[in-house]
C-alpha cells in the first residue's frame, strides 16, 4: 500500500548555484548545506525558469512556462487562476498543506496561497489591512538611500493617509530595526514551526526566506563590511557606479546573508525531518554581482540569475546529477511522489527519473516605471533594451540567449567558458539551438491571466495603481 511521505520546499530566494556549488563547493561556506547535499539529490546544473520570484514561484506552484501562465511583470503579479496548484493537488489528494512566506508577493492578495490550508506571513509581511505594508514599499521602491528615499517615504505614507498611521510607522521602525539586525525573518520561521503542532496525515510545507535578497544584511557576525545600499537598475542604467571595491563589498555581504542561512535551514531540517520526509531545498533565481553589467536580479538571463541550487534528500539516492534540469519540474516530481495524477498541461520531467533533453527560461521586460524612466532619461534604445522579451535554452553545455524583440542571440559553450564572457559567434549550433527553442515557443499553450483585478479590493487596487502595477 502506498504510504505517502511529508514535502517540505525550502526556497532561499535569490541564492546563487556558485554560492553553494557542488556538494558545497561554492564561495560561500555552508557545512550543512554541503553535508546535506553530498547525503543527498544534489543537481550541479538546476535552472529557474526566469530570473526574479514571480514568473518563477508560478512555474513552480503550476507546472508550466511563465510564457503559458502569464504571471509576471504590472498587472499580471497574480497567480493564474486558469491552472490549479501544487498545494491545491497535492491538498485533494489529503495532505495538509502550509505556506510560511517571508515574500510580499507570495501572499492571499496575489493568489499564490491558494491551496494551503494554514498561510502564515513572516514578521515583515503585513497581515493587516489597517497598516501599511513596508515590506511592499521596500520591494518596489525606487530609491534605496538619500533624500530621495525619504521623499519616497513621506509620499506613501500620505497616499495611505487613511491607514493607522502611528502603529504603521512603528511597525516601520521594527521592520528597520530588523534589517539592521540582519534578520528577515529566517530567526521567525524557526520559531514558527518550534510551536508547530504536527497535523494529522501527510503534510506539505512552502517556505520561503529572504535572506540572501538585496539589499544585503547580514548579521554583524557574518559580515567584514557594514551594509552597502546600491540600487540595481540605476547601475544597469549607467548612473551609479561601483568600483571593484564596491563589488566585493556587496559580494562578501552576499556571502555572509547565505552563510547565516545554513544554520536556518540546519535548524529547520532538524525539526522536519525523519525516515517518512522529503526535504528539498532550492532558489526561485540568484544574484548577479557586477557580472555582465548587471546588479542583482530580474534583468538578464546569465547563469548568475538563472542557475540555482537544487537538492532533494529522503528518496535514497546521494547521486550528484550534472545534466541540466529545470525546477519546473518540481510540479510533476512532486505530484508523482505524492501519488497524485499530473495534469496533462504540466511540463518538464520527474526529476528522479530523467534529466531535461533541454532546459528553458525567459524573461519579460520590466514594471512600466523602469521603462519610463528609461526611455525618459535615456533614449528609446535604452528603453528597448529594458524591455525586451529574452529567452535562454540550455541543452547540454551549450546555452542560446536570444533578444525575441531584435532577434539577437549569443551562444555560449558552458564547459570552456562557465562565466559566460566569450560568445561563440558563426557556430552552426546556433541554428539547431534555435530550432530547439523554436520548437519550445510554438508548442506553448497560453491560458490568459485574468486573475487578480476583479478579485481584489478597490483599496489594494488603488495601491497596486500607485505602485505603477495596475493601469
Amino acid at each position: 500500500m502506498f504510504q505517502p511521505k511529508d514535502i517540505v520546499l525550502l526556497v532561499l530566494d535569490s541564492v546563487r548555484y556558485d554560492a553553494i556549488g557542488a556538494n558545497g563547493e561554492g564561495f560561500a561556506k555552508v557545512p550543512f548545506i554541503q553535508s546535506l547535499s553530498e547525503e543527498s539529490l544534489s543537481y550541479e546544473r538546476a535552472y529557474s525558469p526566469a530570473p526574479w520570484t514571480v514568473p518563477s514561484h508560478a512555474s513552480m506552484f503550476t507546472g508550466v512556462y511563465p510564457t503559458e501562465h502569464e504571471t509576471s511583470h504590472g498587472g499580471r503579479k497574480y497567480l493564474n487562476p486558469e491552472y490549479s496548484t501544487l498545494a491545491e493537488h497535492l491538498k485533494s489528494a489529503g495532505y495538509h498543506t502550509e505556506l510560511y512566506t517571508n515574500n510580499v508577493h507570495l501572499v492571499p492578495e496575489f493568489g499564490f496561497t491558494r491551496g494551503f490550508d494554514d498561510i502564515t506571513r513572516g514578521p515583515l509581511v503585513s497581515n493587516d489591512a489597517d497598516l501599511i505594508d513596508w515590506n511592499e514599499f521596500i520591494a518596489n521602491r525606487e530609491h534605496e538611500s538619500g533624500i530621495s528615499k525619504y521623499v519616497e517615504i513621506l509620499s506613501h505614507v500620505f497616499e495611505n493617509r487613511d491607514k493607522e498611521l502611528v502603529e504603521s510607522l512603528r511597525r516601520g521602525l521594527e521592520m528597520k530595526a530588523q534589517h539592521h539586525r540582519g534578520d528577515s525573518g529566517a530567526q521567525a520561521a524557526v520559531e514558527h514551526f518550534e510551536k508547530r503542532q504536527d497535523p494529522e496525515g501527510p503534510t506539505f510545507t512552502f517556505i520561503n526566506l529572504m535572506e540572501a535578497h538585496n539589499p544585503f544584511r547580514p548579521p554583524k557576525a557574518f559580515r567584514e563590511h557594514e551594509p552597502l545600499e546600491v540600487d540595481g537598475w540605476r547601475y544597469e542604467l549607467g548612473e551609479r557606479s561601483l568600483s571593484e571595491t564596491e563589488l566585493g563589498i556587496l559580494k562578501s555581504l552576499y556571502r555572509g546573508e547565505i552563510e547565516y542561512l545554513d544554520g536556518v535551514v540546519q535548524s529547520l531540517y532538524k525539526m522536519f525531518t525523519d525516515e517518512d520526509t522529503i526535504f528539498i531545498v532550492t532558489s526561485d533565481h540568484g544574484v548577479s554581482l557586477g557580472e555582465h553589467g548587471k546588479l542583482y536580479h530580474g534583468s538578464c538571463l546569465y547563469d548568475t540569475t538563472v542557475r540555482v541550487p537544487l537538492i532533494i534528500d529522503g528518496v535514497g539516492r546521494s547521486d550528484n546529477v550534472d545534466e541540466p534540469v529545470g525546477i519546473i519540474n518540481l510540479y510533476r516530481t512532486l505530484l508523482e511522489m505524492a501519488d497524485v495524477e499530473v495534469p496533462p498541461y504540466a511540463r518538464g520531467t520527474n526529476l528522479l527519473d530523467t534529466a531535461d533533453d533541454c532546459v528553458l527560461a525567459e524573461m519579460h521586460g520590466t514594471d512600466d516605471w523602469l521603462e519610463r524612466h528609461a526611455r525618459e532619461n535615456h533614449g528609446e534604445e535604452m528603453e528597448r533594451m529594458v524591455s525586451a522579451t529574452r529567452r535562454a535554452i540550455i541543452c547540454s553545455d551549450k546555452k542560446l540567449i536570444r533578444n525575441e524583440d531584435a532577434k539577437e542571440t549569443e551562444l555560449y559553450n558552458l564547459t570552456e567558458d562557465p562565466t559566460e564572457q566569450h560568445p561563440i559567434s558563426g557556430s552552426d549550433y546556433t541554428a539547431h539551438m534555435e530550432e530547439v527553442l523554436d520548437e519550445i515557443v510554438d508548442g506553448f499553450n497560453v491560458r490568459q491571466n485574468i486573475g487578480g483585478r476583479e478579485s481584489l479590493d478597490q483599496e489594494m487596487k488603488q495601491n497596486l495603481q500607485d505602485l505603477g502595477y495596475l493601469k
